[in-house]
Formats: C-alpha cells, structure tokens, sequence
C-alpha cells in the first residue's frame, strides 16, 4: 500500500467512496484474487529464451546495444538470453524488438 501506485490509486477511489479501512482492505483483498484468478486462468505465454540469444546474433547486434535501446541493463539482457529472468513483459518486449529491429547499417 505503500509502494505500488496501483494500489495507491485504488485505495484513494475506494476512500473518495467513502469506505473505511477495513472495508477497504477487504475491496482490496479480493480485486488481487481476481487479478490472481485471471493470470492463472488465463497465463500470459512467456518467450522461450532459447530463441533470444540466436535472434540477437542473427541480427548481428551486441548485448550492450539491446540494453542500449531497451533501457536496461547488460546484465538484465545476459540473464534473460540465459533464461534467468521471468518478467513475461520484458522478455516479450525484447523479442519484439529484436524481430523489429531493422538488419541494414
């Protein structure tokens, strides 16, 4: 409640409502079961990493200018041609961009 702006926001909807705090953490308890409920009911297809690290090279593009052009870090693309990292955003991010990027200097 402290840190997440989504839940910032949610429960400042909730207060405008005029709801107290138990009520409150009670709304807030069950829209994160439904937001649960959702991702396992409908899982978000994650990337196979094993094609990141080929298509990179297929495009003969170096780790530093991915992390360059996606605003991270080289370790982060490292660990996720790896496999290591499980953020299903950024590694579709990344594979979209890397089928994007254009293969002419």
């Amino acid at each position: 409640m402290t840190y997440d702006q989504r839940t910032r926001d949610y429960i400042q909807r909730k207060q405008q409502e005029g709801k107290g705090t138990k009520e409150i953490l009670r709304c807030h308890k069950r829209a994160i079961a439904r937001e649960v409920f959702t991702l396992i009911t409908n899982p978000i297809p994650v990337v196979d990493h094993r094609k990141l690290r080929p298509l990179r090279q297929e495009r003969r593009l170096i780790q530093v200018q991915a992390a360059a052009a996606l605003g991270v870090s080289i370790a982060k693309i490292s660990l996720a041609e790896n496999g290591r990292v499980h953020d299903a955003t950024f590694l579709t991010t990344y594979e979209t961009w890397l089928r994007n990027t254009d293969l002419t200097p």
